[in-house]
């Protein structure tokens, strides 16, 4: 099993929830990572050998700060033990040992003085909590950053999580799937004027910009391409993600994003290029010219056509996405062995 710190942001999220850690709060892979480390490395002890996540709790663990013990000597002579956690922000603070007396003595002022301190900490913490609000906001928020010049921390910010959500391939899948959906609803789809569908004694109130607007002719909501939709997605998605799902080499996670990618790439491969043989055109034949129950002819009838309007719609191009996004899958997983 890799280490932590070489998981991918979606890796990481799935260890989140199934150990219910609170990362809502995070933004980039970054903050996660820091996020169940720091919960590996508070629950180590909480997790046995036969647990699937022992060996990243042993690895956070280890890889935490190292203890050490320094020795101080105090005003009184009395020398105090103080543990230190080397590699980390942790402050250390020396207690001073007071005399009964100067306690006795100086009682109530003390108290007075506290109760001012407590006033004035209260105050400056909410001032603290208001600049910290601002500059969170100057960080991430594109108005912010311009009213306060940090408009190049904005971009870098931006940069760095456009990069880490690009270099999930579990992302890059559904950004492919996605944008090919997305051309062949367009590709199925015919427009016509809004005009189309009024009479002339209702048009002539409307603005004539109103009546020239682009819409949805009653074709595009066709059976047949309800059809071939389906088609696409359980051929692009229902599949490989079945498939991803139970051959999965990645052990701890739901789905294998390079089987899934592959998955894409075999089904396509059987759609677009299998050869239409001469028994496929005899059955088409068969039935545009018959009659009665055809239950298994006309399913074979819309699977040949949708088959046929996916190969027009998407050529070859469509195997090549396929294969792109099944080396970055694979790239990807050999990364974070």
């Amino acid at each position: 099993m890799s280490t932590l710190s070489k998981k991918t942001k979606g890796q990481l999220l799935e260890i989140a929830e199934e150990l219910n850690i609170d990362v809502s709060d995070c933004k980039v892979k970054k903050d996660v990572y820091e996020v169940v480390k720091e919960y590996f490395i508070k629950n180590a002890n909480d997790f046995d050998e036969n647990s699937k996540f022992y060996e990243l709790a042993s690895i956070s663990k280890l890889g935490s700060g190292k203890k050490s013990t320094i020795y101080i000597e105090g005003e009184n002579g009395d020398v105090k033990q103080i543990d230190v956690i080397e590699d980390e922000d942790i402050e250390t603070e020396e207690a001073e040992d007071e005399n009964d007396d100067e306690e006795n003595g100086n009682g109530e002022e003390e108290d007075i003085d506290d109760d001012e301190d407590d006033e004035y900490n209260e105050d400056e913490g909410d001032d603290n909590e208001d600049d910290d609000d601002i500059d969170f906001e100057c960080y991430t928020n594109l108005v912010k950053a311009v009213q306060h010049g940090t408009l190049r921390e904005y971009m870098e910010l931006k940069n760095y999580e456009i990069r880490d959500y690009l270099g999930d391939p579990y992302t890059l899948n559904e950004i492919t799937f996605g944008l090919e959906s997305a051309f062949l609803l367009y590709s199925l789809s015919s427009f016509t004027s809004l005009d189309t569908y009024f009479s002339s004694s209702v048009s002539q109130y409307l603005p004539n910009s109103l009546l020239k607007l682009p819409t949805l002719t009653t074709e595009t909501f066709s059976f047949q391409n309800g059809v071939t939709v389906l088609l696409w997605y359980l051929a692009a998605k229902v599949f490989p993600v079945f498939f991803s799902y139970y051959v999965n080499f990645t052990y701890d996670f739901d789905r294998d994003a390079f089987t899934e990618a592959l998955a894409k790439l075999f089904v396509s491969i059987l759609i677009f290029k299998t050869d239409i043989g001469f028994n496929s055109i005899t059955d088409e034949l068969k039935y545009t010219f018959s009659f009665g129950n055809v239950t298994l002819a006309t399913f074979k009838h819309f699977l040949f056509v949708s088959t046929l309007t996916l190969r027009d719609v998407f050529g070859n191009w469509i195997l090549l996405n396929a294969l792109f996004t099944s080396i970055l899958a694979l790239y990807a997983n050999l990364a974070f062995v």
